[in-house]
């Protein structure tokens, strides 16, 4: 991943997303990686269930493209924040 523009995000169905989210940014920096913005961590599914939990809430599909966006603009030398 050596000087690629990166993002993390998490989904978890109850909690400690966030302390994934800083986990996964450490290992993409650690492999070279540039992370462009702080990650992100969403709630869905459920915990330990062998059936589809909750779907990912509109608020938190937009909170996620917007990462995406902010990444994007970020490897193109455009990064403007969230």
């Amino acid at each position: 991943l050596r000087g690629k523009t990166v993002g993390a995000f998490s989904v978890h169905c109850h909690v400690g997303g966030g302390r994934t989210v800083r986990s996964i940014e450490r290992r993409l920096e650690a492999l070279g990686g540039s992370v462009a913005v702080a990650g992100l961590a969403v709630k869905a599914g459920s915990f330990l269930s062998l059936w589809q939990g909750p779907d990912i809430a509109p608020g938190d599909a937009r909170r996620l493209t917007a990462l995406g966006m902010a990444v994007a603009r970020a490897a193109s030398g455009r990064y403007s924040g969230l």
